[in-house]
């Protein structure tokens, strides 16, 4: 699988996903009606009944591989998805971190007057209350 490059990409890959997996449910009765009508030929002993076999061992496996490699792309683009959540939380905490650090630092050099402790109560109440 191409990683996607934003989540923004996952989530239509998803999208596309979903709409593929409900056409594949909707035409899952096909299958079973196909087993069904194979069955009924084998019991009536139909003269061709290996071949009815073979045709339905191919359709079930065929049906069986298709629904195994959904399987894995489903899981690959939840994957993919929670790759994805992680960046943006990485970039979302480094942005914070980094704001903190700006604030810490230009509160550093304030004086002990009546001035740099009114700015350091405006900056801890931002640093602490407001942001949080």
């Amino acid at each position: 699988m191409v990683p996607a490059k934003d989540i923004e990409d996952v989530e239509i890959l998803k999208h596309r996903y979903d709409g593929f997996e409900k056409e594949m449910n909707s035409n899952a009765s096909r299958v079973a009606v196909v087993n069904q009508l194979a069955r009924q030929l084998l019991h009536v002993e139909h003269p061709n009944s290996e071949e009815i076999v073979s045709r339905q061992n191919q359709l079930n496996a065929k049906w069986s591989e298709l629904r195994e490699k959904a399987e894995a792309k489903r899981d690959e683009l939840n994957s993919a998805h929670g790759l994805q959540t992680f960046h943006i939380e990485c970039r979302e905490t480094v942005a914070w971190i980094e704001d903190k650090t700006r604030i810490l630092e230009e509160t550093a050099t304030l004086e002990m007057d009546l001035t740099g402790i009114m700015t350091l109560q405006v900056e801890f109440i931002r640093f602490y209350i407001i942001e949080d």
